[in-house]
């Protein structure tokens, strides 16, 4: 479950959710790649705290050295208190979450029966390639389980996914099938953990699924990946269907300079 790099187009859930909301702002991002001079600190943000998760996860407990906590072993790592409110607010989100530590400890115990996955590269002929955050093998019970962990550090709850949205959602489809392709899975969980940025929260959205029911999906999502890659074939930006209802999303789209000139 590799990432190689080539010349191919490579198709990610965010394409496909950025096509459906508008086919010219796709066109912007992915076909032009114009610059966008938008501010991308809550994007920042995310990947900082990703990162920390990451670190979290793979760093063994030793006694005497990193605290096991996650708060605590985010400030040791720091050598001090974080001075972002907002990190800060997500750290103590994630801190907030028990199962942080009892998936660190599962990782680091060779007898446990659970083996732990952090940021896993995939690469499904023909398009589709990405990292997941944590896939947790679990064969304690005698019989292989697969969960996908996807960390989520949001400001506000109504960005959360509802559990018939995340069940329908393209990087739940996608990563669901890579993973349960490559295991050879008759059926998967995926969970999204959400953490505030803004105040003290946690909450997760998990969804399961059948091979039988993952397929069904696979193949609905099949017209939404062909228009996507149609995309790549338009000359210019005027020439891509634009969505002007979208204009307003997630704060403003950074190419309206461009696209009403």
């Amino acid at each position: 479950m590799s990432v190689t790099s080539s010349n191919q187009i490579h198709i990610s859930a965010s394409q496909l959710k950025s096509r459906a909301n508008c086919p010219r702002l796709h066109w912007f991002q992915k076909v032009g790649q114009v610059p966008s001079s938008k501010e991308k600190k809550g994007a920042d943000r995310g990947k900082l705290l990703h990162s920390y998760v990451e670190t979290y996860l793979t760093t063994p407990i030793c006694e005497g050295l990193l605290p096991s906590g996650f708060y605590d072993f985010v400030e040791a790592q720091m050598g001090g208190a974080v001075s972002d409110p907002n990190t800060r607010h997500g750290i103590r989100s994630a801190d907030s979450n028990p199962n942080l530590l009892n998936l660190r400890q599962l990782m680091h115990d060779k007898d446990s029966g659970v083996r732990l996955l952090v940021e896993q590269g995939f690469n499904m002929s023909p398009v589709f390639l990405g990292y997941i955050d944590l896939i947790v093998l679990d064969g304690r019970s005698g019989r292989r389980s697969v969960t996908i962990h996807d960390h989520k550090f949001i400001s506000d709850k109504r960005s959360m996914l509802t559990l018939e949205a995340a069940r329908r959602d393209y990087q739940t489809i996608i990563y669901a099938k890579a993973v349960s392709t490559f295991f050879k899975l008759d059926a998967i969980d995926f969970q999204y953990d959400y953490y505030g940025t803004k105040y003290k929260w946690h909450e997760s959205v998990r969804v399961s699924y059948s091979v039988q029911e993952l397929s069904e999906l696979w193949r609905e999502m099949r017209q939404d990946v062909e228009d996507t890659l149609d995309n790549y074939k338009i000359a210019r930006a005027d020439l891509a269907v634009p969505n002007f209802l979208s204009c307003g999303m997630y704060g403003g789209c950074d190419y309206k300079e461009y696209c009403f000139k």
